[in-house]
C-alpha cells in the first residue's frame, strides 16, 4: 500500500511538472498551466517581443520615407557653383559675368563683392526657401536672407556678399549653394 501511495505521488508530481495541458475541443493548441512562475511572464514576453518587432519595422519604414523625401528635395533644389580667386591686396578686381554660377572672379584680399540670384516660386502654393552653402568658400559668403516664404508666383532677389579678409590665403575657393523650396504646409 505504501508503494501505491508513492507511485500515485510520483504520477501527481509528473502532472504538476508538465507545464502543458491539452484543452478539450481544440486541436494542436497547448496552453501553459499557471503554476505561479511561467505562464504570465511568457505571455508578457511574447507581447513585448511582438511590439518590439512592430516598432522596429515602423522605424525602418519611417527612415526610408525620410531618406526618400530628402533625396527628392536634394534633386529638386536649385544648385549653384560658387567660386573666387583671392589675389594679393594690390591686384585688380576681375569680374566674370555669368547667370549660372556665383563666380566672383578675381578679388584682392580685404575686398568684398555682391552677387545675386533671383529665386522664383512658379507654383500656386506658398513655399519655404532654405539656403545651404558648403565647400571652402562657404565661410567667406553670407546671404542676405535665409529661411523666408515665397507666395505662389512670387520672385525675390537674394544677395550673396563675399567678404575676403586680409588674412585669406591667395588661392581659389570653391563651393556650392543649394536653394531648397519646401511646400509651406502650416
Amino acid at each position: 500500500m505504501e508503494e501505491e501511495t508513492l507511485d500515485n505521488e510520483k504520477k501527481d508530481n509528473k502532472k504538476i511538472e508538465d507545464p502543458t495541458v491539452k484543452i478539450p475541443g481544440e486541436t494542436n493548441r497547448e496552453n501553459k498551466i499557471d503554476n505561479g512562475e511561467g505562464f504570465k511572464k511568457t505571455e508578457v514576453a511574447k507581447k513585448k517581443k511582438n511590439s518590439g518587432e512592430i516598432l522596429k519595422i515602423f522605424s525602418i519604414i519611417m527612415l526610408a520615407v525620410l531618406f526618400w523625401l530628402a533625396l527628392v528635395q536634394y534633386l529638386a533644389a536649385d544648385k549653384y557653383d560658387v567660386m573666387v580667386r583671392v589675389k594679393s591686396e594690390d591686384s585688380a578686381t576681375g569680374v566674370n559675368p555669368t547667370g549660372e554660377k556665383l563666380d566672383y572672379g578675381d578679388i584682392p584680399k580685404g575686398s568684398s563683392m555682391i552677387r545675386s540670384i533671383t529665386v522664383e516660386n512658379g507654383g500656386n502654393m506658398d513655399v519655404y526657401i532654405g539656403i545651404i552653402k558648403y565647400g571652402g568658400i562657404a565661410e567667406l559668403i553670407d546671404e542676405e536672407d535665409n529661411g523666408f516664404v515665397l507666395a505662389g508666383g512670387e520672385k525675390k532677389n537674394v544677395e550673396f556678399l563675399l567678404d575676403v579678409p586680409i588674412s585669406a590665403s591667395e588661392k581659389e575657393y570653391k563651393g556650392k549653394v543649394l536653394i531648397f523650396k519646401l511646400p509651406k504646409i502650416f
